[in-house]
């Protein structure tokens, strides 16, 4: 039998009625982010044949914004495994495993661009990646991989951005 996760992931789709919400809901209500309130951020772009999107709960030890070089704000106290960012990077064109993997790996880059200090001792932070389509191809040529993981990273930042805005 098929697990039921493929399932419910379709049927949670096909329920949405608008764009999903932002900012204190969900996985992100009573989240913080540094200093000020964290929350669900989306962001989505548009590629050759295809598009990327990213949703990310933002719940970080670090400050989210774009701060100055050598600038770090150090919150003054902090509980290891409090915080966590955690998100999903989406595209509906054919991946295959090794392919996702890489573009989650990739995708983490956007957390370094939108959150200061990032993967520290108090965070736990993950991305999945996730291919919708129904093709599973043998590989994924490796110039259309680059491409997509800058991308899925890009869409992150602006998610990650979004969600405290």
């Amino acid at each position: 039998a098929e697990p039921p996760y493929r399932r419910l992931a379709r049927e949670a789709l096909g329920n949405l009625a608008a764009w999903p919400s932002e900012g204190r809901v969900g996985a992100g209500f009573g989240a913080v982010a540094g200093s000020r309130p964290g929350g669900i951020g989306i962001a989505r772009a548009e590629v050759a044949g295809g598009a990327v999107a990213a949703i990310v709960a933002v719940n970080s030890f670090g400050e989210v914004g774009t701060p100055m070089a050598g600038e770090v704000p150090m919150p003054k106290a902090a509980i290891p495994g409090t915080n966590t960012t955690i998100g999903a990077v989406v595209t509906d064109l054919p991946l295959t495993r090794a392919a996702a993997k890489r573009i989650a790996m990739m995708a983490h880059d956007g957390l370094a661009r939108s959150i200061r200090p990032i993967h520290t001792p108090f965070d736990g932070d993950t991305l999945f990646a996730l291919g919708l389509s129904p093709e599973t191809p043998a590989a994924v040529d490796p110039l259309l991989l680059a491409h997509l993981g800058t991308v899925a990273a890009d869409c992150v930042a602006e998610a990650v951005l979004r969600a405290v805005n």
